[in-house]
């Protein structure tokens, strides 16, 4: 699934301005997707811990391969704006599949699990970039990068259906039945490829599934993931533009940058588990990580050139990769094992509303300057830091 979003997150904040935006309205437009996943991710978590990891997993596969492909066949702002709401409301595949390999693990194993696949999600980012970049180049509408994306979520759909066995456990609903004894049935994929009508329906039945979840003594996790993502996802999202603006990089040379940052994560998560034997203390290791993220962001945006620029996004690479886990693991020590779904979505929904509200403040600071958007990013990362600090 990286693979396939890793085609085109770089290309679609140029494609939004050559299709006339400005950049204060392509980052409204940005901001819908991150709206949507604020919204559904909590629900899609929580709908996976009932009616299964698999079944909703198809449904977050379908979902953007519609949305991609509509985005591949545009010409027009508003088809843009319509093609990214059946990704924004079931492109949560990432969080479902670490749902499922949650379930699948012993507590001893977690963070080297999850950081195994991690790395193995940052594969995608390393050829993504290079095969979005060679068909941005090939083709200049971007069509084919966006048909190719929608072709790799297709086959993860049918891998997943093929392949991924189902779990036997029976998820509970809130009055202790399992779904198959509430409704004496239970969910078939034909049902999850019923599409949008099916989800809504299931949305709509399920207004009470949340209310055993205990939600308290998680504020200041919540308020840390809130803060660290927002700073990441600015920085991210001014990326590719303030590379345009400073350095003038065409489409191939962004693909290729966009790649070693995928290299450099592969390798950064594959080490979480090698490097969290060295702290006892996950609330230390947080701070350690958002310290050296804080200034990997400062030097990168004061970078004035491309090398220096590439080999600062190692470090950048290794403490955004440590922090996921570190914080993941942190959420779920917190939580029950029935819980881990809505858990998970809520950690997601957070980013979600990062992913909502960044888009469209970088929208309107690059109304201004590119660089002073990178050092906000540097200053919610500084207070990261000092959050990270009171855990």
């Amino acid at each position: 699934m990286s693979g396939g979003v890793s085609m085109m997150i770089s290309l679609i904040p140029k494609f939004t301005r050559n299709l006339g935006a400005s950049p204060s309205l392509a980052g409204l437009i940005g901001s819908l997707y991150g709206a949507l996943q604020v919204f559904s991710s909590p629900v899609m978590g929580r709908l996976s811990d009932i009616y299964g990891r698999k079944n909703i997993l198809l449904l977050s596969y379908i979902g953007p391969a519609v949305g991609y492909a509509a985005l591949g066949m545009t010409g027009s702002l508003l088809v843009l704006v319509l093609a990214r709401v059946p990704s924004g409301i079931t492109k949560h595949g990432l969080s479902i599949s670490k749902a499922y390999l949650m379930d699948i693990s012993s507590s001893s194993e977690r963070q080297a699990a999850l950081g195994l696949f991690n790395a193995c999600s940052s594969l995608g980012f390393i050829f993504g970039p290079l095969v979005g970049g060679y068909l941005a180049d090939w083709d200049q509408t971007l069509s084919a990068s966006f048909l190719a994306g929608a072709a790799v979520f297709v086959v993860n759909f049918c891998l997943v259906a093929l392949l991924l066995p189902s779990l036997n456990h029976a998820s509970s609903d809130y009055n202790g039945h399992t779904v198959a004894d509430k409704r004496g049935r239970s969910l078939s994929q034909q049902q999850i490829i019923g599409g949008v009508g099916y989800y809504l329906k299931q949305l709509a039945s399920s207004v009470n599934i949340f209310k055993d979840i205990r939600w308290w003594g998680m504020t200041d996790l919540i308020f840390l993931r809130f803060v660290s993502t927002f700073s990441l996802l600015i920085f991210r999202t001014n990326f590719p533009i303030f590379l345009d603006v400073h350095f003038s990089v065409d489409y191939k040379t962004l693909g290729k940058i966009i790649s070693f940052n995928g290299v450099a994560a592969a390798f950064a998560a594959a080490s979480c588990g090698y490097l969290s034997r060295f702290y006892s203390n996950r609330s230390k290791q947080i701070t350690h990580f958002n310290l050296l993220m804080t200034f990997s962001i400062f030097l990168i945006t004061a970078s004035p050139s491309i090398p220096l620029l590439i080999a600062l996004l190692i470090p950048l690479s290794i403490s955004t990769s440590n922090l996921r886990i570190c914080m993941l693991t942190v959420w779920l020590e917190r939580g029950r094992e029935d819980e881990r779904g809505a858990i998970i979505g809520l950690g997601n929904s957070i980013s979600s509303l990062s992913r909502m509200l960044a888009p469209s403040l970088v929208g309107l600071a690059q109304e201004y300057s590119t660089e002073a958007t990178g050092y906000l990013s540097f200053v919610l990362a500084l207070m990261a830091t000092g959050a990270s600090l009171g855990l």
